[in-house]
């Protein structure tokens, strides 16, 4: 399935650039501006029959544009981000509370279509998001123990997500200063160890804050 949800993503997102690049608009083509980005993530884990809660991490890395016509590009982004769950459950016997961190490496590859004017500017973007598990920790605390294990090795390797969202931007300095609201949600069943029915998938928002550094 993920070899099957990487192709129609990529072949989409392509068919969409030729596109793009097909059209004439009389301005040249290429890298115009990269960046960092810091922010912070809401996730939670999409599982049947069970209801996790969201839980807050931090997002952080960087990007890259590249202009394909006035409106239209593809920005490429490399950051690190957690996800995971909290979940509080009450019983007879007492209170257990759980706390699931995954980290990932991500690498977006964003269509990303401009709104505005060179002021203030609004933008929509969406794509594939690969994510790459680099770690995390689940940790609990019940009638007054607590625990931890960071063996993540019943979680795959490889998660693969459909981000999408909009932001905005203004300029500020030698550059422009910008705010993005992104949904990731996850396309693939994040278990290694699943018999087909027990399927998880990754759910999160992110308010990322960047600086857009002009070429």
């Amino acid at each position: 399935m993920m070899k099957k949800a990487c192709a129609a993503l990529l072949v989409s997102l392509l068919a969409l650039a030729a596109t793009a690049v097909a059209a004439p608009d009389g301005k040249e083509r290429g890298i115009d501006g990269y960046g960092p980005m810091l922010g912070v993530s809401m996730a939670r884990i999409h599982e049947k029959d069970y209801d996790s809660g969201l839980k807050m991490g931090l997002g952080l890395g960087g990007f890259l544009n590249y202009r394909l016509t006035p409106k239209f590009s593809l920005t490429g982004q490399v950051l690190f981000v957690q996800k995971g769950y909290r979940h509080t459950d009450t019983n007879g016997y007492g209170t257990y509370k759980s706390r699931l961190t995954l980290n990932y490496l991500e690498v977006p590859i964003l269509a990303n279509y401009t709104f505005g004017a060179d002021t203030f500017r609004t933008h929509a973007f969406a794509g594939p998001d690969f994510g790459f598990k680099l770690g995390g920790k689940y940790s609990y605390e019940y009638d007054g123990l607590r625990g931890e294990d960071t063996n993540m090795g019943h979680f795959k390797g490889m998660d693969l997500g459909l981000k999408f969202g909009a932001g905005l931007d203004y300029p500020i300095g030698p550059g422009r200063l910008g705010a993005d609201l992104a949904f990731i949600v996850g396309l693939c069943n994040i278990y290694a160890d699943s018999d087909g029915d027990y399927k998880a998938t990754n759910c999160a928002i992110l308010l990322m804050f960047y600086y857009f550094f002009g070429i």
